[in-house]
This record gives structure tokens, C-alpha cells and sequence, in this order.
């Protein structure tokens, strides 16, 4: 039913976009058929947004972006309602609260609220865009210098020399902080490189260890498999998966 619903929305949006490149092609060049066709789109839309979400001061500004909130308040909802126990198998009536509360707040947002949720977002992307290369650094450094302090070292130096060029050369004052942060944090790590290269590694044996638990905890409940389906006296089966079961209670506590 749902894969018909989707493959019927489908074909009606791609018959609907034919018949507008159809109107559009032998006017001009691929491109503007492509412009207008989205245009049409926008056309179409916009008006059925704005009287949903709201917008209409703005004359569609920001609309858009109400949008995406809108959609974003929606999976978050609908993840909190699956927690909530009266609307687990409540599927119908856990769409509609889903739909009904991000609608409602967003309909009401004013200009200022929307700037500042898109600041907050603004500054996420650049903080995590910020980040990435350093991150990306580091697990290379350690996966190919994992036991050579020496080249960890050097490559930490090489690291903050690159950032220094670039904080020196730079002439935008956003850009000049986040050159100088980043290249402050890779010099702690140069400094503390022993401490942070056991930790890394005290990391990586937990792991390990972890894996190691979990596979002899699933060979336990296995064997208690086994003897359940051996069809043994009640007495005798609980006498060989009491011992199984407490052993799975020891290793669950090196998780």
C-alpha cells in the first residue's frame, strides 16, 4: 500500500514536470527549462506553505526555512511519542500529534525566532566544519604512528606550523580565531602527546575487551539454548543453566 502511494506520488510529479519542460524547452535552452520548471514548482507551493506555516508578512520569506524546522519538529516528536506508551501502537494518532504540535509552533514563529535558530545552526555547521579537519588529523597521525612518538611529534609540529601560515596570513577576524584555537589545541597535544597516546590505546583495549565479553556471553546463552531444547526434567535443566546464567552475570560486569 505504501510503495503504491509513494510510486503513485511519483508519476504525478514527474508527469507534472514534463508537461512544464514541454511548455518551456522549445523556448530556450535546457537550463532556463530547467528554471522555470522549478519556478513552477515554487509557484505552486508557496502558496500552500504560507497558509499552513504561516509567512505571509514576510511574503514567503524565510519560508523555506520554516520548512525544514517544521519537518525537523516532526521526527523529533514522532521519536519522543514512540517512547511514550499510549501512543506506541496508537500509529494514526501519533502522526497527527506529530504533525499538528510542530505546526502549530512553527506557524507562530516571528521574524527573530527564526534568525536565531538558523544563528544556532549557523554556528553548529561552522564549529563541526571547523573541527573536522583536526579530527580527521588525528586518527590518521595515530593509526599511521600508532607506537612512534617521533613521527607523532612531527607530524603535530608540521600540523601547527600549516595553522600558523594560515593565522598569519589571514585577514578575516573569524577566520584568524578559529586558525589560532586549532592551532593551540594541536599544541597540547604535542605536549601531552604520552599521556593522550595511552588513553588512546586503554581505549582501544576496552574495545577489544568489550568484543571478547559480548562473544562469550552469546556462546553462555547459546549452551542454555542448547540444554532447553534437550527436553531434560525441570530439576536437572535448571541444575545446568544456573551455573550458565551466573556466569553471564559475571562477564556483563566487564561491560
Amino acid at each position: 500500500m505504501k510503495r503504491g502511494v509513494y510510486i503513485g506520488i511519483l508519476v504525478f510529479v514527474t508527469l507534472l514536470s514534463v508537461s512544464f519542460a514541454s511548455a518551456y524547452v522549445g523556448s530556450g535552452s535546457f537550463r532556463y527549462a530547467v528554471e522555470n520548471i522549478i519556478q513552477a514548482w515554487v509557484d505552486i507551493l508557496e502558496p500552500i506553505l504560507q497558509a499552513l506555516l504561516g509567512g505571509t508578512v514576510w511574503t514567503g520569506y524565510l519560508l523555506f526555512e520554516k520548512l525544514l524546522i517544521f519537518i525537523l519538529l516532526v521526527g523529533m516528536v514522532q521519536l519522543a511519542l514512540l517512547n511514550a506508551p499510549v501512543f506506541k501502537e496508537q500509529k494514526a494518532i501519533r502522526w497527527i500529534v506529530s504533525i499538528i504540535v510542530p505546526l502549530i509552533g512553527v506557524r507562530y514563529l516571528d521574524y527573530d525566532w527564526i534568525h536565531t535558530i538558523i544563528n544556532q545552526y549557523q554556528v553548529l555547521a561552522i564549529v563541526l566544519t571547523a573541527i573536522l579537519p583536526f579530527v580527521i588529523y588525528f586518527f590518521f597521525l595515530y593509526a599511521i604512528a600508532e607506537d612512534r612518538a617521533s613521527v607523532r611529534k612531527i607530524g603535530w609540529i608540521f600540523f601547527i606550523v600549516v595553522y600558523f601560515g594560515l593565522w598569519a596570513t589571514e585577514t578575516v577576524s573569524a577566520h584568524e580565531e578559529i586558525y589560532l584555537w586549532t592551532m593551540l589545541i594541536a599544541l597540547v597535544f604535542l605536549f601531552f602527546d604520552g599521556t593522550i597516546h595511552k588513553y588512546y590505546l586503554h581505549q582501544r583495549m576496552k574495545e577489544a575487551d568489550a568484543h571478547t565479553v559480548g562473544m562469550y556471553i552469546a556462546q553462555l546463552r547459546n549452551q542454555i539454548q542448547d540444554v532447553q531444547r534437550a527436553g531434560l526434567p525441570p530439576a536437572q535443566e535448571k541444575k545446568l543453566t544456573d551455573p550458565l546464567y551466573k556466569k553471564i552475570r559475571d562477564a556483563q560486569k566487564h561491560l
